[in-house]
């Protein structure tokens, strides 16, 4: 039986803080996992009602009650008259996805994205939000408590000792592969580990990172990866879609690519790592990757040039992972990012 730990919420002390984000592999007994498919498929079942009220609701009144208050009053009237199997799940991994699909239409509102569209069974992924306030729900010996008297153990919970004052703010929990995991963002005190009062420089390149010190990191190789993966879809192109050597060869290219992905997250941790060991101030230059990375075949009026060289180049850019590796360095320091330098035989051409 875990101990459960009773404190609430520990001290946030004094200082800068910041957040990290920490990654758990979930182990259960025989009960949990059927439990998180349920609770997978009651948040989507709650995503795709909660969205058909809010266009049922605009077409009829022609207002938008989308924020996270509305669908909160929604979800409470709904399991009280339509829904009443909804409390033999706790609220606080159901009504808290509600919080997803308000941040959705946020987004939308602020034409960052698309009108949010219904989930689908089947193709949309298992996952849901899990609130964590107070941090009650963990337990010092690395379990989380479900619901009452269902656990399930976070393996390698240690790593969370290594941050001073840790104070969980959000979780979510989903499935990758077969294996469930979950991600919990906490809010910790920065320690500050300053190179002579001016920090260090970090460069970041295609398929490799310099800093001020005068080294140089290279990331993996994976070119004979890539050729696999090229060779798997041209067979997967031959293949009759939907039948089984068709899936069994999709299954193949993804547990390639995610062999990728899990090489150059394991490179960019560790040159985070090396970064900060000599100062945790650290200082990036502010590139605007969306912007370097549009393409650049033009139009049918204005066709683009050399459109086959800056593909390959978006797609090394996109392949080092600038954003990852800031992420990394965020939660082990802090960033400060300075204006994009300017080429020298470009200074005469800037008004002045």
């Amino acid at each position: 039986m875990p101990v459960k730990d009773r404190k609430t919420k520990p001290d946030a002390g004094s200082g800068t803080r910041q957040y990290v984000t920490v990654k758990f592999h979930l182990r259960g007994d025989q009960k949990v996992y059927p439990f998180l498919h349920a609770l997978a498929g009651v948040n989507r079942y709650l995503w795709n009602a909660a969205l058909a009220n809010a266009r049922e609701d605009y077409a009829k009144t022609g207002q938008s009650r989308t924020s996270q208050f509305d669908f909160y009053k929604w979800y409470k009237v709904h399991k009280d008259a339509v829904a009443p199997w909804l409390r033999e799940y706790p609220v606080t991994a159901t009504r808290t996805g509600l919080k997803d699909l308000a941040d959705a239409y946020k987004q939308f509102f602020k034409k960052k994205r698309g009108l949010p569209r219904f989930k689908k069974k089947g193709k949309a992924g298992k996952s849901f939000a899990v609130d964590v306030s107070g941090g009650c729900r963990f337990s010092k010996n690395g379990y989380f408590r479900l619901k009452r008297g269902m656990y399930v153990k976070m393996l390698r919970f240690y790593r969370v000792n290594r941050y001073t004052n840790p104070v969980p703010k959000t979780a979510r929990i989903f499935e990758e592969n077969g294996n469930w995991y979950m991600t919990v963002v906490y809010e910790v005190d920065a320690t500050l580990q300053d190179a002579g009062g001016i920090g260090i420089g970090v460069d970041r390149n295609c398929g490799q990172v310099a800093d001020s010190a005068g080294r140089i990191f290279y990331l993996t190789d994976t070119s004979g990866i890539e050729k696999r993966i090229q060779k798997l879809q041209r067979r997967l192109a031959k293949k009759q879609k939907g039948s089984h050597s068709w899936r069994r060869r999709k299954k193949t290219i993804a547990r390639h690519e995610r062999k990728i992905k899990n090489i150059r997250r394991n490179d960019l941790r560790h040159i985070a790592l090396s970064l900060t060991e000599i100062s945790t101030l650290v200082i990036l230059e502010d590139l605007k990757t969306k912007g370097m990375t549009a393409s650049a075949k033009g139009t049918v009026e204005n066709p683009g040039r050399n459109v086959k060289q800056k593909a390959g180049l978006n797609r090394s850019i996109l392949e080092t992972g600038w954003a990852i590796l800031e992420q990394f360095l965020r939660e082990r320091g802090v960033v400060i990012k300075v204006p994009r330098i300017i080429h020298r035989r470009h200074v005469a051409s800037v008004p002045m």
